[in-house]
């Protein structure tokens, strides 16, 4: 149960990013690598709040 809720809320943080929403790149390594940065992101802000 606590693992679900886990992902779901790692979706909706990786849902706030609008490059990784609206998935508009043509290349899927282009998506993964704005995936990942978005990652790094929520880590930096998880990290130092």
């Amino acid at each position: 149960m606590a693992c679900r809720w886990h992902v779901e809320r790692t979706i909706a943080w990786l849902q706030s990013f609008r490059r990784v929403r609206t998935r508009d790149e043509h290349k899927a390594q282009h998506f993964l690598s704005f995936v990942q940065l978005a990652c790094i992101l929520i880590l930096l802000r998880r990290i130092s709040g």
